[in-house]
């Protein structure tokens, strides 16, 4: 008896996973950055601008591209951190209702103010999103970027943003 209610119940988690999994053949997401918080304290007054884009492929696999700005100031000096990165990610489609999304991407940096440097970066994020109307959900993602001025090894260039 034990056996067939565990089997009932693998069998009806099976059939709800895969009632709920959907197959985008291609979709593009594009988002912006809304607030960037640094990770280094003596980087103030963080603002990020700029776009990131990404293009969804069958099989719940993407790829993107990171293009935006962090400018900000380090002891009155104003500094600049153009950041470019190339990101791969996946979809998690077992996740009913919400469209969960991860992923992981390299780049470059160009930091101007202080001491000009080129760091090189890396991030990982997630994005949750909803649904609203057929192709369209609204989403909302967090990204931890890290990089290391090669330059000046106490500066850090990374930070989070939303």
């Amino acid at each position: 008896m034990k056996r067939i209610v565990v089997g009932l119940f693998a069998a009806a988690m099976i059939f709800a996973v895969a009632q709920n999994a959907k197959a985008e053949l291609f979709a593009v997401a594009l988002d912006m950055p809304v607030s960037y918080s640094a990770s280094d304290a003596t980087f103030a007054n963080p603002k990020a601008s700029g776009y990131m884009v990404g293009v969804t492929l069958p099989l719940f696999f993407g790829l993107g591209v990171d293009k935006y700005a962090v400018s900000g100031d380090i002891a009155g000096t104003p500094v600049n951190n153009d950041v470019s990165i190339v990101n791969i990610f996946f979809g998690l489609p077992f996740i009913p209702v919400v469209n969960t999304t991860i992923g992981f991407g390299v780049g470059k940096g160009t930091f101007t103010g202080l001491v000009p440097d080129s760091p090189d970066m890396s991030q990982a994020y997630i994005s949750l999103g909803y649904d609203i109307f057929g192709p369209m959900d609204l989403h909302a993602s967090y990204r931890r970027v890290g990089g290391k001025s090669p330059l000046n090894s106490n500066l850090g260039v990374g930070g989070s943003m939303t």
